[in-house]
């Protein structure tokens, strides 16, 4: 039987981090869960492990700062791989699975289209939109010429905000779907994008590398997937047979609460990852492999 892990990045929101592994504990399967304790330093891991100190499934990592999210997940998927997970399965600590085949449902999928990162269909919680695929065409980044176009945008984008000047590309943030969210969709047939809320790697993964791209703190991890995917040779898909509900950026709402300051936070982070993406498009194939070993 396929071993699968869960790994769930807590930063600070101790109720969410623990909606979350019960929604886990119940599922089918031969699961292990890794809670990764991004440097909280408030307290609220420590209520966490109160919560599940008897689950013999349930592990504790410890991070000695915030590593951000790609990072933080590598420090799960690490201790994964070194209790013989097959898959693993990287989902945010504001997502809860209601669906209880859903291990034996992603491992199928598995088995027949041999994938290497798969997605579930995430639904919000705070709305009911459907958030995965994520269908935006200036993130197909296939080279340079694109990754300089997604910098600039993100460049302008900040500018706007911190003058504060309307933010009109916002109006449109519940259409980036297409109404595909009920299709099967593979990465070799069709540009898409996977929400990073929920990535799920597998035993082809495995095969020839063991992390994920980690050089950026937050944002960006759908684009880099999709750009290393074309240019790396693997596969990724999107399941709409597996399902996920999304609270949506608790642990960021926690954190800083002034609205302004959040924005400010979220577009400088995104830009930084942007010109992280233009730079990953400057490497040559050899070095970009590295980054996932």
């Amino acid at each position: 039987m396929y071993k699968f892990g869960f790994v769930v990045l807590h930063y600070k929101t101790f109720m969410d981090t623990i909606d979350c592994v019960n929604s886990l504990v119940d599922l089918d399967g031969n699961i292990e869960i890794i809670i990764v304790d991004n440097y909280s330093n408030n307290g609220s891991i420590e209520k966490v492990c109160e919560k599940f100190e008897n689950y013999n499934n349930v592990h504790f990592i410890y991070n000695n700062e915030n590593l951000g999210f790609a990072k933080g997940n590598n420090e799960g998927i690490k201790y994964g791989i070194s209790i013989g997970c097959d898959f693993i399965c990287a989902i945010n600590n504001d997502t809860i699975i209601k669906q209880i085949d859903f291990v034996e449902k992603t491992i199928e999928d598995w088995k027949k289209k041999q994938y290497s990162i798969s997605g579930p269909r995430i639904i919000s919680t705070v709305d009911g939109f459907e958030q995965n695929p994520f269908m935006v065409s200036k993130h197909y980044i296939k080279g340079i010429k694109d990754s300089v176009r997604l910098f600039l945008i993100g460049l302008i984008k900040y500018i706007f905000v911190v003058l504060k000047i309307p933010m009109f590309w916002e109006s449109n943030k519940h259409g980036f779907t297409e109404g595909l969210e009920n299709q099967y969709l593979l990465s070799n047939k069709k540009d898409f994008l996977l929400n990073g809320a929920c990535l799920i790697f597998s035993p082809t993964y495995f095969s020839e590398f063991n992390k994920m791209y980690d050089a950026t703190f937050m944002y960006e991890e759908e684009t880099i997937i999709y750009y290393l995917a074309n240019k790396l040779g693997f596969l990724f898909t999107y399941n709409p047979d597996i399902t996920i509900y999304h609270k949506e950026q608790s642990s960021t709402n926690y954190s800083i609460k002034r609205p302004r300051e959040r924005l400010l936070f979220g577009y400088r982070e995104d830009l930084k990852s942007r010109l992280i993406v233009l730079k990953l498009t400057l490497e040559k194939r050899e070095k970009q492999i590295q980054h996932l070993k």
